[in-house]
């Protein structure tokens, strides 16, 4: 099972490396240059805010249906049938729910910040029953196919804002049009893995089956509650900025500018986190060993996710002057510094979360969440006045460093599983080495891009020398990936 998400990992990252960066980098970088950080700052600020409900897109069905198919493969068809319809209802519902925020904002119907809230909140369904649909592929098994779904909607994204970008055949860019170029790819793709998981799910015959979606619900909606809350702790901070700050927009757009990377690499670990979660279940249910596939977990996300940190903290002037077009002051490094150290506790928590979720541990990752929640709120209630962007970036450090944690320590007092003192050692070394290559390379005014490769080729060097990957390995990964 380990070589098996080595291998799966390592196709969905190669096949996310080829599209998603050019994404994050190449049209959604360039269109907050276009249109400006105030514009951009309010399509943040109105994305954030249409994913606070999203929850009810959700309902916690997409992880019920994952961890339910990994384990009962032939219930395909009965789940499918009982669970859409239950879906279209949760959509409309949502859409109910996107108008009253927007309303509560005091927008009108007719105002641009309503067409783009309610654009926007179109796109999360779509995006949202895209990802159902592939809860069926990752539990079934079919990871591959699951990989062309995770960059189908970005590649076409890609090529719709491409036309808005480089050509004047729709006029000039707004984020208006941004959206709406999402939203055509969203229903593509949403319309062809519909198409493609049909043969997997016949026969079906759509149906409220009270009993069977009451079963569901019953079991579902701590997840549904964790997802609410993992929400409200990972988005309502910038909202909450946006709302609170007399330079709101300004400074969502300038704490979106800082987020990108974060964000980036979010894509990347979603995908691995997708996998591990149908894995951990079935291994759970058939009592093999998880604890070597946590150990593999953890030097695939942590010690990558740790060396871009470095890179990043160490890169801060270079980079941001790399992606944008205005000058980045004081303000603007001092918030990257904390978001992008969160990425190494979110790389944690997509391992140690995923597993107490295949555990069925929901309980307990909702009162992590909960107290997450309190400190996000809390915190940034505190310090927006006052320290704007700053305050949310380093409130966020604290909150995702207080959840993975919670999930850390929970892993280990009930199912016994952590990180081997020996990798962590090893980690620590590597960090440390890669720290110092780096301040080398600053002290000798390296450019940029000849540090990023270094960085690479000496970060792969160290793996094989320390022995936290083996040649032997990586064959079998290739095997598994043939096959």
């Amino acid at each position: 099972m380990v070589q098996k998400f080595v291998a799966n990992l390592f196709l969905v990252i190669i096949a996310n490396l080829l599209v998603k960066p050019y994404w994050v980098f190449g049209v959604d970088r360039v269109v907050q240059n276009t249109v400006g950080t105030d514009a951009y700052g309010l399509y943040y600020a109105l994305f954030n805010l249409s994913l606070l409900p999203t929850m009810l897109l959700d309902a916690g069905l997409n992880q019920y249906n994952n961890n339910t198919l990994a384990k009962h493969p032939d219930r395909a068809s009965s789940m499918f049938s009982h669970i859409f319809p239950a879906k279209l209802g949760l959509m409309l519902l949502y859409i109910i729910i996107v108008l009253v925020l927007g309303i509560s904002k005091g927008f009108k119907f007719s105002s641009e910040e309503s067409i783009l809230l309610i654009i926007l909140g179109l796109n999360q369904v779509f995006a949202f029953f895209i990802l159902y649909v592939r809860t069926h592929f990752t539990g079934l098994h079919l990871f591959k196919t699951d990989t062309f779904f995770s960059v189908l909607d970005k590649t076409l994204m890609i090529l719709f804002c491409s036309v808005l970008l480089y050509t004047n055949m729709f006029g000039p860019i707004s984020v208006t049009k941004f959206a709406s170029a999402q939203l055509f790819a969203y229903i593509i793709t949403a319309l062809l893995g519909l198409i493609i998981l049909i043969p997997y799910i016949k026969p079906f015959k759509f149906g409220i089956d009270k009993q069977m979606l009451k079963e569901v619900f019953r079991n579902s909606y701590p997840f549904a509650l964790l997802a609410v809350m993992m929400a409200l702790y990972n988005r309502a901070d910038v909202v909450m900025l946006e709302t609170m700050h007399p330079q709101g927009d300004t400074q969502a757009g300038i704490y979106a500018k800082c987020y990108r990377l974060l964000d980036a690499f979010n894509m990347l670990a979603v995908l691995a986190a997708g996998l591990l979660m149908p894995m951990f279940a079935r291994m759970i249910k058939q009592r093999e060993d998880i604890k070597p596939l946590v150990q593999t977990a953890f030097i695939a996300l942590v010690i990558p996710a740790s060396v871009a940190v470095c890179f990043c903290l160490f890169q801060i002037q270079p980079l941001l002057d790399l992606l944008y077009h205005s000058n980045f002051g004081e303000t603007e490094r001092a918030v990257f510094v904390p978001v992008i150290l969160c990425i190494i506790p979110m790389a944690m928590n997509y391992i140690f979360g995923s597993l107490l979720t295949a555990a069925h541990h929901i309980k307990i990752l909702n009162i992590i969440s909960f107290f997450a929640i309190i400190i996000n709120l809390v915190g940034n209630y505190i310090f927006i006045p006052k320290y704007g962007a700053i305050g949310t970036g380093y409130v966020a450090l604290v909150t995702q460093i207080m959840a993975v944690l919670g999930s850390i320590y929970f892993c280990w007092r009930k199912l016994d599983v952590k990180i081997s003192t020996d990798i962590i050692t090893k980690y620590m070394v590597l960090i440390i080495l890669i720290g110092g290559s780096l301040y080398g390379l600053i002290y000798i005014n390296v450019c940029i891009g000849l540090s990023f490769l270094f960085v690479g080729m000496c970060s792969a060097l160290l793996m094989y020398l320390l022995k936290l990957v083996q040649p032997r390995e990586w064959l079998e990964v290739f095997k598994h990936l043939k096959s």
